[in-house]
């Protein structure tokens, strides 16, 4: 794809989000739909948000896409320190509509800024864990680490769930330690089931700490610029599932912070007849299922998100790195003939 077809895109998009979101406030304001068409002028605006961001991972450099993503998270940021350090809310009675045009902005870059960092992770931070040991010689497997983040997200639930219980209903929307459990919970249960998952064939072996130098023995080793360390034993770490999972596993990830940060204001309790208790919870039950598709396909993700200098992103040019690999697993594969 050439790179006017690509700014025609996120032009398109962007109008999209921006008209979608105007249309929401304006209407809301003005009281000009009922309340049913405005939950649905709603839904449309969140999706649109959500949708741009994402979008943008596909059609620019990751490089590109994570400076872009920094400046805006720290815009964003700075916004939300102001309003809470000087009592914003207070200054006028409009004050919440535009705090919902924040909210809604800085969740729709949470979900694809998980997604940019799990492909940083594949490629920057990989070796680094892989040479990773305690006392010198135990090496801990991603799925040890993944097993620690599900944890610490189940403890995170149950401060959640503490402080539903004893806030009032208020505090309970708004509340910035709420907010912060259902970030941590959603971030910890989503990158602790993409590790168990990426790692899963020595999850089920209950291979969760080994020791490097007995491991390794006599087992050939090749070395990548990713990888440090290739042998015989990891070859199952890099085979590609039958079916495609990871755009499946981006979709999911969209919908399940959605229905944890906002609940009936994503789902309405009038159309969908679910109770915002129960969207929280299939919220979070689906961030572990798209943590989990994302660390089954983690190599396909890998193959896409990292071309070779000048190479379109597609599956008909292998990219550089994955070339590297390739070649290192036929090799492997062929001293076992």
């Amino acid at each position: 794809m050439n790179k006017i077809c690509k700014l025609l895109i996120i032009i398109i998009l962007l109008i999209f989000s921006s008209v979608s979101l105007y249309y929401y406030f304006f209407n809301k304001i003005t009281y000009k739909l009922t309340a049913d068409e405005l939950s649905c002028s709603r839904i449309i605006t969140i999706i649109s948000l959500n949708s741009f961001f994402y979008v943008l991972i596909f059609l620019l450099d990751i490089n590109y896409y994570k400076q872009i993503l920094t400046y805006i998270l720290i815009f964003v940021a700075s916004v939300w320190i102001l309003v809470i350090y000087f009592n914003l809310a207070s200054i006028s009675h409009h004050f919440w509509n535009y705090w919902e045009i924040i909210v809604y902005i800085t969740f729709s870059m949470i979900s694809p800024g998980i997604i940019v960092y799990i492909i940083h992770y594949i490629k920057k931070s990989t070796s680094r864990l892989e040479e990773s040991k305690i006392f010198g010689i135990y090496h801990l497997h991603e799925g040890f680490i993944g097993i620690v983040l599900i944890i610490l997200a189940f403890f995170f639930l149950v401060i959640q769930s503490a402080l539903l219980f004893l806030a009032h209903p208020f505090f309970r929307k708004y509340s910035i330690f709420l907010l912060f459990t259902q970030i941590f919970s959603f971030v910890f249960l989503y990158l602790g089931s993409f590790f168990i998952f990426r790692d899963w064939n020595d999850v089920i072996r209950f291979k969760f700490i080994e020791n490097k130098k007995k491991s390794r023995g006599n087992n050939k080793i090749n070395q990548s610029v990713v990888f440090n360390q290739i042998t015989l034993d990891d070859l199952h770490f890099f085979e590609f599932p039958k079916m495609i999972t990871y755009p499946i596993g981006m979709l999911l990830t969209i919908f399940s912070l959605s229905a944890i940060i906002y609940g009936t204001d994503f789902l309405p309790e009038k159309i969908f007849n679910l109770e915002n208790e129960f969207i929280i919870q299939l919220g979070y039950l689906l961030s572990f299922i798209a943590g989990g598709l994302l660390g089954r396909d983690w190599f396909r993700i890998f193959r896409r998100f990292y071309p070779a200098p000048g190479v379109g992103r597609d599956f008909t040019h292998p990219p550089e790195l994955y070339k590297e690999i390739e070649n290192i697993i036929s090799n492997l594969k062929n001293n076992i003939k």
